[in-house]
């Protein structure tokens, strides 16, 4: 099976294409591909086919490291992007890819920086979801015997946003962990440790459900800061994210509005890899 790896600030990704591959991975083989010791190791697994309407370009299925099914990756979607244009499966400079989370428009902004338009977030507690009848702007839950008052949203994906003053001082695989797990969040969620610089500047920390422990950097959950943060009359439109190794741009004009993501992708190698459960017929070109 031939792979690609490919990152945003550390996020990190294998992509498998299906327009020229066809494979079909059992959930052991997802997770020995995504082990970080024995297999080639990421966040998530993108696994790009012929799109399922045909008004659209591609179809992206994307896998958490633990091999669930993710709705949405905000960093993975850019780096599919590349990948696709880059290997000439399209010469479109702007197209959209289907997600479980929805449509999401790419676009080339220049070498290496790509834009993904994200729909509408959801606040609705139904969409999120959350075990709560009323919308709030933010919910308290009792974490340890302490109440902290977090931000919900779905930006394709379940979000808790937490802002506090000074982030490091904040066990985030721990909260985190035992936020996903709450029972105020049916489906889990991802969790955000944000500390607000400026308007349109934050510092943000993502512990990913799917990962069980913070990340590098999160596209959706970078998104869901900002939209929560706006929401709440804590930032502007328009808001620099900072991570640990580098910043992604986040765009949003309110209720209704689509969310611009943009930001830098890198490749990491091309290479191929032996699968033990898949059935494969690979069609060379």
């Amino acid at each position: 099976m031939n792979f690609c790896k490919m990152h945003s600030l550390g996020n990190d990704f294998v992509i498998i294409d299906q327009l020229q591959q066809d494979i079909s991975l059992a959930t052991s083989d997802m997770t020995s591909i995504t082990d970080r010791r024995f297999g080639i190791g990421c966040d998530q697994l993108l696994v790009i086919a012929p799109p399922h309407q045909p008004h659209n370009d591609f179809h992206c299925t994307i896998y958490n490291a633990d091999g669930n099914l993710a709705e949405q990756c905000g960093n993975g979607i850019r780096c599919a992007a590349a990948f696709l244009y880059d290997n000439t499966f399209t010469t479109k400079k702007q197209f959209v890819i289907e997600t479980a989370g929805g449509e999401v428009t790419v676009k080339r902004v220049h070498y290496r920086q790509w834009q993904a338009t994200l729909p509408p977030p959801h606040f609705d507690p139904q969409s999120i979801p959350i075990n709560t009848p009323h919308t709030q702007l933010t919910y308290a839950i009792d974490i340890n015997h302490t109440n902290y008052h977090i931000a919900c949203v779905s930006v394709g994906n379940p979000h808790a946003v937490i802002f506090v003053r000074q982030h490091e001082q904040i066990d985030l695989n721990a909260i985190g962990a035992s936020i996903n797990r709450h029972k105020f969040f049916p489906q889990g969620a991802n969790v955000g440790c944000a500390t607000i610089a400026q308007p349109d500047e934050i510092t943000l920390r993502v512990f990913e459900r799917g990962v069980n422990q913070q990340t590098l950097a999160c596209g959706s959950g970078a998104c869901a800061a900002v939209v929560c943060g706006i929401r709440q009359g804590l930032l502007i439109e328009k808001v620099r994210v900072h991570f640990t190794r580098g910043d992604l741009i986040v765009e949003w004009k309110g209720d209704g509005h689509c969310i611009t993501l943009t930001g830098g992708v890198n490749y990491v190698y091309k290479g191929y890899t032996l699968i033990s459960n898949a059935q494969k017929n690979i069609n060379q070109q």
